[in-house]
């Protein structure tokens, strides 16, 4: 039995893996063609997407200390609970784009953050 963490991260990486690629294939085609550039460009399909759903509140994403190897992905989000989700779509991502990794959070949102940071690995 998984724990609810457990069922949010399976549930983004499906979604990015099945229900993205086979009903949002043409959206995910704008992000880029590689893992760095679709992390880079999430807020530009966010924005596509709140072209027809205006009352959409999306996330935000903000990459930083890119390098050949990894980033570091800062998540914004007004809603809390939702960062086993992004495990899950991060590592679907990855597959997507042929780039296995790794992914961990380093500094949570709370009292002294506004926001997750995320430190992604790859080889």
């Amino acid at each position: 039995q998984q724990t609810p963490e457990q069922l949010l991260e399976s549930f983004g990486r499906f979604w990015v893996v099945s229900t993205a690629r086979n009903h949002y294939a043409e959206l995910l085609d704008t992000i880029g063609t590689s893992l760095v550039s679709a992390l880079e460009n999430l807020d530009t399909m966010h924005a596509r997407v709140s072209l027809t759903f205006p009352d959409l509140r999306p996330p935000s994403f903000r990459c930083t200390d890119v390098t050949a190897r990894g980033l570091r992905l800062h998540y914004y989000s007004s809603r809390n609970g939702l960062t086993p989700m992004v495990f899950g779509l991060v590592k679907g991502l990855g597959e997507m784009f042929g780039a296995p990794l790794s992914i961990t959070l380093v500094e949570a949102k709370g009292s002294v953050l506004d926001h997750d940071v995320f430190e992604i690995e790859w080889q």
